[in-house]
């Protein structure tokens, strides 16, 4: 049974891997192609040679654009929520820099934290990544959509979908904060 239970573990963290490092990719392939048709005309999924370009791509576009995405624009969303003093993550009266080490190292070395607690957290994070990176690819799909694109008639629709769902990434990214607040500060 204790093998089945670290089987599942071990298929779960490699799920986790590829959900935050290729579907970005996946996502942005498609809206590309969605958007962009033009630049798909010789694709032919039909052969190997293809499946492997696109999932070569859908790997570096998925990794770069979560980098980019965790390290500038989640980062300037939490520079902002330090800067109004909400509640959660770096503590106001550090620097930011000094206080992201400092909440950092409390939140990874809180005692007495359940890994249910520290699972729930993980998969909060790469969600509200994710909603992000989604409202991302669709404003770009939709600010870059050719007269031939599917979305071109659409393409206000969408970004405004992708408004919505940028407002609530944020407000998923500030409940997420303050979860990891509590556990940083022992309250968990």
């Amino acid at each position: 049974m204790a093998e089945l239970a670290d089987a599942v573990k071990s298929i779960g963290n490699a799920l986790g891997a590829i959900f935050r490092h290729l579907l970005p990719g996946v996502l942005a392939l498609s809206a590309i192609a969605t958007a962009r048709p033009f630049w798909f005309v010789k694709v032919d999924v039909s052969k190997a040679e293809w499946l492997v370009v696109l999932g070569v791509l859908a790997i570096v576009i998925g990794n770069v654009w979560f980098v980019l995405h965790r390290y500038v624009i989640q980062q300037i969303v939490d520079w902002f929520f330090w800067f109004c003093k909400a509640e959660g993550g770096p503590k106001r009266g550090e620097g930011y820099g000094v206080g992201i080490a400092n909440h950092v190292w409390r939140f990874f070395s809180a005692p007495n934290v359940s890994e249910d607690i520290r699972e729930h957290i993980r998969f909060r994070t790469s969600s509200v990544v994710l909603m992000y990176i989604t409202a991302e690819v669709a404003s770009v799909a939709a600010l870059l959509a050719e007269n031939e694109s599917v979305l071109r008639s659409g393409r206000w629709w969408v970004l405004g979908a992708a408004i919505v769902i940028f407002a609530a990434a944020v407000w998923q990214n500030y409940l997420t904060r303050r979860i990891e607040g509590k556990v940083a500060n022992g309250h968990a």
